[in-house]
């Protein structure tokens, strides 16, 4: 989720539209008006509240769902310019175009804007991910690289020394590290046989060794 900022003034107006679309539900429902304009603007409703919660909690979600109430007021302003009769209807219908329903879409989409830029610049690693950032643009001019941290290499079994512990000499073991095909279990122990490897770790320095 993104951080919760403090709402500038237009980004609470989708809160008071939908509102203030309450008692207008409520009086088309009780005229009797057209189902497709009921749900039109229940549809309005819905999601110009769902768009003020969200800018609230700070969701990326914020943004679609501010578009999509946006789209349906510029839709809804369209269609009753569209059907309104010549006159005074067609007045009213201009007038609430132009003064309520598209400025309001262009207010949702004033934190739609801002939302989807909040969640480029805020977007994080999930834990388990390998931490990789792009860098440069897809083009052949500034191709397209992965920017990754370093880390600690494992000691490899193949070519490269094992690890040894312990003074050079007859005393020292070698231990190959664990690998896909070496159990850490399973040391390859070289030159002395386990007792003779425990009796020159425990002789004290100068005596001679065990013969063998």
């Amino acid at each position: 989720m993104l951080p919760r900022p403090r709402l500038l003034p237009v980004e609470r107006l989708p809160g008071a539209a939908a509102l203030a679309l309450l008692p207008w539900l409520v009086v088309l429902i009780a005229c009797g008006e057209d189902t497709a304009w009921i749900v039109l603007d229940a549809l309005e409703f819905v999601f110009l509240a769902a768009a003020d919660r969200l800018l609230r909690r700070g969701h990326r979600a914020a943004a679609p769902a501010a578009a999509v109430a946006a789209l349906l007021l510029t839709a809804d302003a369209l269609v009753d310019v569209r059907t309104a009769a010549p006159g005074t209807e067609l007045s009213v219908a201009l007038a609430m175009a132009l003064l309520a329903e598209l400025p309001l879409a262009v207010a949702c989409l004033t934190p739609a804007w801002a939302a989807l830029r909040a969640t480029g610049r805020g977007r994080a690693v999930r834990p388990g991910s390998t931490g990789c950032r792009a860098q440069g643009s897809i083009s052949h001019q500034s191709p397209l690289r992965l920017e990754c941290p370093q880390r600690a290499a494992a000691p490899s079994t193949g070519s490269r020394a094992p690890w040894t512990i312990g003074s050079a000499g007859a005393g020292s073991v070698r231990r190959y590290p664990a690998g896909p095909a070496v159990s850490r279990t399973s040391w390859q122990l070289t030159s002395l046989s386990s007792r003779a490897i425990r009796h020159a770790q425990a002789r004290p320095r100068g005596a001679p060794a065990l013969a063998s």
